[in-house]
């Protein structure tokens, strides 16, 4: 940690406006951390760890951040797919969509046009009520992620393209699912 400590005020000095904030000199940088706090030893977490550590500073929670396991960690991926495929995932009016091009011809994407069992999931992912900051640590809505594991792999190769050009497939949310080892 110590090269990152004494590189960060250079790296600050380079990038940014430093007049304009507290930042004077180079003097290095120091960094505290929390006791026990859960450590990240398997590859690929970093990302879900990171994430819910943020989501629980920024709430002012990091007296629970002490008690997660790596059982947490693989159910956090589990709720973050669930999270994208409820908000970014839903079907869009093809109006939302706009194919831009460099003077040849789009591509022509076909709409996925969701089926029943996808449309069911869609309506009861909806229905979850949203988890109130002192429960960001809560349980996985197991119902919900059964009824999402079951009607998704037939679905795998079912592509989103999203107003917001976060284009992805349901096989990358089963792929962003699995724990990391």
């Amino acid at each position: 940690m110590a090269p990152v400590l004494k590189a960060l005020p250079y790296l600050v000095k380079k990038v940014a406006n430093y007049q304009l904030t507290q930042f004077r000199g180079l003097a290095l940088f120091t960094w505290h951390r929390i006791k026990d706090l859960y450590i990240n030893e398997r590859g690929g977490d970093c990302g879900p760890v990171t994430a819910k550590f943020l989501e629980m500073h920024a709430h002012g929670d990091p007296a629970n951040m002490l008690s997660i396991t790596d059982r947490d960690v693989d159910d956090f991926r589990k709720q973050f797919v669930l999270d994208i495929y409820k908000t970014i995932a839903q079907p869009t009016d093809d109006s939302d969509i706009v194919s831009l091009s460099d003077g040849s011809p789009a591509p022509q994407t076909p709409k996925h046009i969701p089926s029943m069992e996808e449309d069911h999931l869609a309506k009861q992912l909806l229905c979850c009520k949203t988890v109130p900051a002192p429960d960001l640590l809560s349980p996985l809505p197991q119902i919900e992620w059964d009824l999402f594991e079951k009607i998704i792999p037939k679905f795998s190769a079912a592509f989103h393209i999203t107003p917001s050009k976060l284009d992805f497939s349901n096989n990358f949310l089963l792929q962003l699912a699995q724990p990391m080892n």
